[in-house]
């Protein structure tokens, strides 16, 4: 005799046994490695990505490298550091004591020493006064810009006029900052006239770095798409083949939580090398610790946007299982999600929270824009139509937690 067929948990026939309980098939699909294989494969390539988009968007976006390096000057170590190299150089490239002496009539030419020292102790106070200023913020915005367009042109293979090749090495020209630093120490014209041309030049990187400069950007170029695109395919094929999809949903949560978690720990580790190995003194630790901060303040945003999209993500598969808090989620919810226009609208408002309260999150890329509303749209739609399957009394046996809960 043919035994009677009913639907199990997971959409699958399974027999009735003689006994009248339900004998459930397991669910079809990929073996639970080869899930976890793509899900691994597609978080590196996501930790991969997040640095990638963290060069493109930090290192190669002139308006948002000149928003850094306005927080740069801002911060109070840096702008020390700044003005003592800016003051080491004016005394290192202009006869100050001899323009003083020009200067100075008569026996008062005397004093050009004892009043260069005294300039000199005090000069490194008055620059940094001098560069907490709005015109020199404004200078400083304007030589940042002009210089990271040119550095951009010429590690893309083109030319720039704020980048010069001086000794084999690549510079950004900071001279104007000296000369208005000279203008405000009062010293005479024929000081302020001494500046070279070449003063205050502040090395970028050496020339025999160039070549490895321009494969960096050009395969930031090429992967800024290719890899979020992979990320996205590799992700949704674990979900796809997957027996228990959402599952697997979860766990590509849990992948991104992770994967996030871990940049932040390595940026925090790399911080603290830099700090050590980039300051040659003591007293240059704060202002280093201070430019790198700040200059991976993007990636910080960044590693928290995949904490924080990962959690949704898991919030979303756990709000729809078979647990008794997601049903009771479910049924207090339901007044609303059963009216598709309060559904949406309530959903519209999480959204804009969310992007308002998650640092790094940007959909100012059209494909990852375009990619992220589809997937709201449809986990918006999935959550609304189960609530009303379930108030209905129509929707299908949720799928249970497989054993060890780690599918």
């Amino acid at each position: 005799m043919f035994p009677i067929m009913s639907v199990g948990p997971s959409g699958d026939l399974g027999p009735l046994t003689s006994g009248g309980t339900q004998s459930v098939a397991p669910p079809r699909g990929a073996p639970g490695w080869v899930v976890w294989c793509l899900i691994a494969v597609a978080t590196l390539l996501a930790a991969g990505a997040t640095l990638n988009a963290w060069v493109d968007r930090q290192a190669l976006d002139t308006d948002e490298w000149v928003e850094v390096t306005d927080e740069m000057l801002a911060d109070d170590d840096v702008r020390a550091a700044l003005s003592t190299f800016l003051v080491a150089e004016l005394f290192r490239t202009v006869d100050v004591r001899g323009g003083l002496e020009e200067s100075l009539p008569g026996p008062a030419s005397q004093l050009a020493g004892p009043l260069s020292a005294a300039l000199r102790a005090n000069a490194v106070g008055l620059a940094d006064q001098l560069l907490g200023t709005s015109a020199t913020a404004d200078l400083w915005r304007t030589v940042n810009t002009t210089a990271h367009t040119a550095f951009v042109r010429i590690v893309r293979d083109d030319v720039g006029p704020a980048l010069s090749t001086g000794d084999g090495a690549f510079v950004v020209d900071a001279r104007a900052l000296l000369v208005r630093v000279t203008e405000a120490l009062g010293l005479p014209g024929n000081v302020a006239d001494q500046v070279p041309a070449d003063a205050g030049q502040i090395v970028v990187f050496d020339s025999d770095q160039l070549d490895v400069a321009q494969i960096v950007v050009a395969a930031v170029d090429r992967l800024s798409l290719v890899l979020f695109v992979v990320v996205v395919v590799l992700y949704a094929a674990a979900v796809g083949v997957a027996a228990r999809r959402r599952i697997a949903l979860r766990n590509v949560g849990w992948a991104l939580v992770v994967a996030g978690a871990v940049l932040l720990v390595v940026r925090r580790v790399a911080l603290r090398v830099a700090t050590e190995q980039l300051a040659d003194a003591e007293s240059g630790r704060a202002a280093v610790r201070s430019i790198a901060t700040i200059a991976t303040t993007m990636l910080n945003d960044l590693a928290w946007a995949g904490v924080s999209l990962g959690a949704v993500i898991v919030l979303f598969a756990v709000a729809t299982g078979p647990s008794n808090q997601a049903k009771a989620v479910r049924r207090w919810s339901a007044p609303v999600m059963v009216h598709p226009v309060g559904a949406w609208a309530v959903a519209l408002g999480m959204l804009a929270a969310y992007l308002a309260v998650v640092p790094g999150f940007s959909v100012q890329r059209w494909v990852p824009a375009i990619v992220f509303a589809a997937l709201f749209v449809v986990a918006v739609e999935r959550l609304r139509r189960q609530v009303v399957s379930e108030q209905q009394g129509t929707a299908p046996p949720v799928e249970a937690e497989p054993a060890g809960n780690l599918e």
